[in-house]
């Protein structure tokens, strides 16, 4: 039944928004993940529509508010309006823990 629903709104939010997906993932912490041609980006659950355009190479769920974002293979992190708060240069990133999160550039 869920997915059914999700197929609808998502149905119903190209209809409306002119917005199609290749692949949906599944909301988490208020957020969908789409893609379009190899693309990411992210639908907010409450407004149903897109915080940013599709940009992102890879990305994590939002977690603590933010999520990991990938650009031309390296990291930063988005805030759920999707504004880059944190620059993707770093190699290797870990979700937000609370206000805390680790990352490493040039295995630093």
């Amino acid at each position: 039944m869920k997915k059914l629903l999700l197929v609808i709104f998502l149905l119903i939010n190209s209809l409306l928004f002119g917005q199609s997906h290749d692949e949906n993932f599944k909301y988490v912490n208020g957020f969908l993940k789409v893609s379009q041609n190899q693309k990411i980006s992210f639908v907010n659950q409450h407004s149903g529509k897109l915080i940013t355009n599709y940009s992102f190479d890879d990305a994590r769920n939002f977690n603590h508010h933010f999520a990991a974002v990938e650009i031309n293979g390296k990291w930063g992190f988005i805030d759920e309006s999707g504004n880059l708060l944190i620059p993707a240069d770093y190699d290797v990133v870990y979700d937000f823990q609370n206000e805390n999160t680790v990352v490493l550039k040039n295995n630093k």
